[in-house]
């Protein structure tokens, strides 16, 4: 790491030592020379790009383009921080100071351009800056990188290439082109894209003003058909909420057994589709000393839904969930850690509906659109589009496919019993579909362009 440093600190000096050479020969004066060659970047009224604009290009109201690559760091410093408060909320991304100083940087009509992670068309930290952006540009295209393996040689975070616009005009709706790229060369090729009106695209505060970007005019169609059925878990009275216990903070709880009253822990790993799993390594930290109880009270007290919170977009799910009940695992006191969500289910609730319909195709196509980082927070659960309640018949149907799916292990049934279980997921599936207004044959599309249920069964 410090040999990393300092071959960069060489080549910044460098840089700057040639910059500085390179302004000298163009005969600028001597105090805007020194400026633009050690530049501060905390002082926005003084820093480089407005002096080269002004001496080298004689840009004075900014410029026409702009590109860029900016770090993708979070950062704590409480200058920038403040300079760029507008757009920030929570957690500060370099990233994000860089899109709004391109922001400032650009003429009323100016364009930007930014490769820059995906976390800015969803993430909640983001929300601010999605709204500055709203207030001062207009989104005029994001290309997602869909493979980033194949786009770049090493790169961690998925990523888009953002295209903005600046506008005189804040009122009215425009068009936005997205589409998807899986290697370098799929560039070249705009004819993928998908043209969609800016008030499809830009969401509101129910979504935290997120992004929402699809790649084909179907994305689109199934967003707003679920978004019409306007339920969400807290018409059902139920809210999703975040395990309770960060095992470092409790680890002198743990202990290997359910001797003396011991609470129960629940992991994330325990949680998979439609099972509860033995972890094979949390062996000795599945149990929780009672005097624990007295410190954070049991989070689960009765039936309810848990779901995995972190997950990425290559696994073939992301909304995992089973249900979990004090029965089901011999405890009186249940807790689980903090990479789980719970959903606490009252005496009138249905957990095979409510179960059924966070496992299906239908919330794991919409929430992969909804969602670009590797979290499955609450948050985002409370927020996913619920089908109403069906019909007493349907209803059943469901109840049915559900606890067969719950009786048989769901992606731990056994051999003999998977193809059954699969079938099962696609059965539910349609039912869950038709309460949103979709035909069998939209179901299937959905489907389509998600991972098979082959996969997710790993046969």
């Amino acid at each position: 790491m410090r040999s990393t440093k300092r071959k960069y600190r060489e080549k910044d000096e460098k840089l700057r030592n040639d910059l500085a050479t390179e302004l000298e020969n163009l005969r600028l004066p001597a105090d805007a020379a020194r400026k633009i060659a050690n530049w501060d970047p905390y002082d926005q009224n003084a820093s480089a790009d407005w002096f080269v604009a002004e001496y080298m290009f004689g840009v004075t109201n900014g410029f026409d383009v702009v590109i860029g690559n900016p770090p993708y760091v979070v950062t704590n410093d409480k200058h920038l921080r403040e300079l760029y408060k507008e757009g920030v909320y929570g957690r500060a991304n370099t990233y994000g100071l860089f899109i709004q100083r391109g922001l400032q940087l650009t003429t009323e009509s100016g364009q930007l351009s930014f490769i820059n992670p995906r976390t800015l068309l969803t993430d909640r930290y983001f929300t601010n800056l999605r709204k500055v952006i709203k207030q001062k540009s207009e989104l005029k295209g994001i290309v997602l990188i869909a493979d980033r393996h194949n786009t770049f040689e090493s790169v961690l975070q998925e990523c888009i290439i953002l295209h903005l616009i600046g506008k005189s005009n804040l009122a009215g709706s425009y068009i936005v082109n997205t589409r998807a790229i899986t290697r370098p060369d799929d560039l070249s090729n705009p004819q993928s894209q998908v043209s969609i009106s800016s008030d499809r695209v830009l969401l509101g505060d129910d979504y935290d003003r997120a992004f929402y970007i699809g790649v084909s005019e179907f994305d689109y169609h199934v967003f707003d058909r679920m978004n019409d059925a306007g339920v969400r878990l807290a018409d059902f009275g139920l809210k999703a909420e975040t395990g309770k216990i960060q095992f470092d903070k409790y680890r002198d709880y743990a202990q290997p057994t359910n001797a003396n009253g011991a609470a129960r822990l629940i992991w994330a790993e325990n949680i998979q589709r439609y099972v509860r799993r033995e972890s094979r390594n949390r062996i000795g930290k599945e149990w929780l000393s009672k005097d624990i109880i007295p410190v954070v009270s049991p989070n689960i007290t009765g039936t309810g839904i848990v779901t995995q919170r972190i997950s990425a977009n290559e696994q073939p799910r992301r909304i995992i969930a089973t249900v979990i009940n004090p029965e089901t695992v011999s405890a009186n006191s249940i807790y689980s850690e903090n990479h789980t969500n719970f959903i606490p289910l009252d005496a009138g609730s249905n957990p095979t509906f409510l179960l059924g319909v966070l496992n299906s195709s239908l919330i794991e196509f919409v929430f992969r659109r909804l969602n670009s980082n590797t979290q499955v927070s609450a948050g985002d659960i409370n927020s996913l589009p619920f089908p109403p309640m069906p019909d007493s018949k349907t209803l059943k149907e469901i109840e049915i496919l559900v606890d067969e799916l719950l009786q048989s292990g769901g992606v731990d049934s056994p051999a003999d019993k998977i193809r059954q279980a699969i079938t099962n997921e696609r059965r539910l599936d349609v039912l869950i579909g038709s309460l949103y207004g979709f035909s069998a044959s939209e179901v299937e599309q959905i489907q389509s362009q998600l991972p098979s249920y082959e996969m997710v069964y790993g046969l």
